[in-house]
């Protein structure tokens, strides 16, 4: 191999066509002032002007063509970078946008953000498909603008339950402390609507823990027409609360239960059995309480309803604790309503005072008043004999020694 080395300046000749074509052979065209190449002998190569199809490394020539990587990596690559969408996109191009940085892709219709969705206002559902089956995963939490609002239209909305608390956890996202004004956390309400015949009417529950005197109360509220339910159970036979975990009162303004299919009557039971071992005999009490304006003071009036056991028999007792000018047992209306019934009867009344109209035997003899004395009937509404205020004795028929 010979080569040869020049330390002056070489003028090549002006040729007006292409000379046979031999490896490392240079020339110049004359007629088109284009310099040429060939470095293996059957092809040629433009050297001046830069051939297009040659790369410049400044990025000052455009691709006309498809570059292939080959599947080697393309180093220190930077997207497009522009602060709004490139014009005339085609389908496949990628640009960074300057102003939201976030990348974005065109899928031949639109710009698409390839960085995913971390915005309920960034989710786009295309209504045209079946979007059944399919949902939102994996969503450490949902942040709702203020106004906002989370809606599962013909669904619903499940949790699963909180692995510490075993339990479905519903949080106001508002903590207190010692600077917070707001005592009271703010509420959980869930709405609901109903048809009342010519309107829709809404029916809210609200959710809430209340303060008051510094002790935090728990409040379900119902905000509804009076003619709505509040709580219903799902079946009959559900219980509201446990004998383990009872309420501390119940305040209302109505408790009506229905008869029992087994008893025919409602039953108001207290959660306590009796065994062997128990040495509480007695029942504990059912109790009635209200209260009433003496003329000065606000003043008590308690009914207790229990079962006592007196030497092994039991005895259903009904008290009353109150003032003693306050009446016991009173019936609706006067001279309307019955204390027992024929075939009915009680055994016995144990009573400081007996303050009565007449007095009707079995036999349907009667005592009666008359003017300023008492009279019998007898069972055809005869009278048999009187006694006025002074002692007086008239007797309607023979007086009998026998």
């Amino acid at each position: 191999m010979s080569y040869c080395e020049f330390d002056t300046k070489i003028k090549l000749a002006e040729l007006s066509a292409d000379p046979t074509l031999k490896k490392g052979l240079i020339w110049l065209r004359g007629d088109t002032n284009e310099l040429w190449a060939s470095h293996d002998g059957s092809a040629k190569v433009r050297l001046a002007p830069i051939d297009d199809s040659v790369l410049l490394r400044d990025g000052s020539r455009p691709l006309t063509g498809n570059l292939n990587f080959a599947q080697h990596q393309a180093l220190n690559l930077v997207y497009h970078k522009a602060a709004s969408a490139p014009s005339s996109p085609v389908e496949g191009q990628v640009y960074y946008n300057t102003s939201d940085k976030k990348l974005y892709y065109y899928d031949g219709t639109s710009w698409v953000k390839a960085t995913g969705i971390t915005k309920l206002s960034e989710l786009s559902i295309d209504t045209d498909k079946d979007w059944g089956g399919y949902g939102i995963y994996n969503l450490g939490y949902l942040d709702v603008a203020s106004g906002g609002h989370v809606k599962a239209a013909n669904g619903y909305m499940e949790a699963d339950r909180d692995a510490g608390s075993d339990a479905v956890v519903a949080k106001t996202y508002s903590p207190a402390d010692s600077t917070n004004t707001l005592r009271d956390s703010p509420n959980i309400k869930l709405t609901g609507a109903y048809w009342d015949g010519s309107a829709s009417v809404d029916v809210s529950v609200w959710l809430y823990v209340d303060v008051v005197n510094t002790t935090p109360e728990f409040w379900l509220k119902i905000d509804a027409d009076t003619g709505i339910r509040g709580i219903a159970p799902g079946a009959t036979g559900m219980a509201l609360g446990s004998r383990d975990a009872l309420w501390d009162a119940v305040y209302a303004e109505l408790v009506e239960g229905y008869a029992s299919p087994e008893t025919e009557a409602m039953r108001v039971k207290t959660s306590l059995n009796a065994d062997s071992t128990n040495t509480m005999r007695n029942s504990p009490r059912i109790a009635w309480w209200g209260a009433y304006w003496n003329g000065s003071a606000s003043r008590d009036i308690e009914a207790y309803f229990y079962l006592d056991v007196i030497d092994t028999t039991p005895v259903a007792r009904l008290v009353f604790a109150g003032d003693a000018g306050v009446a016991g047992i009173v019936p609706g209306a006067d001279a309307t309503y019955d204390l027992g019934a024929l075939g009915l009867r009680w055994a016995n009344i144990y009573a400081q005072y007996v303050r009565t109209g007449d007095l009707i035997f079995k036999n349907n003899f009667r005592i009666t008043e008359d003017g300023d004395g008492l009279v019998l009937l007898n069972d055809k509404g005869e009278p048999v004999l009187r006694i006025d205020r002074n002692g007086n004795l008239r007797v309607f028929g023979s007086l009998r020694t026998d």
